[in-house]
């Protein structure tokens, strides 16, 4: 089972410094439903800066 990171907002900077050494990570974000932007955003850092398996999960109503 990898690291958890919980995210209220998007903050690049955070899960960049969290992410260092990790190979496994999940990425829960707590975000307002409707902001498909700021997972897309995420999603995409992540993808573009690591070669790990991200899991990025919206919260539900």
């Amino acid at each position: 089972m990898g690291k958890k990171i919980y995210l209220n907002d998007f903050n690049e900077e955070y899960v960049k410094r969290e992410m260092r050494g990790e190979r496994n990570i999940d990425i829960i974000v707590k975000a307002e439903c409707s902001n498909g932007e700021i997972i897309e955003r995420l999603r995409n850092i992540l993808i573009n800066n690591y070669s790990r398996t991200i899991k990025v999960w919206r919260c539900k109503k």
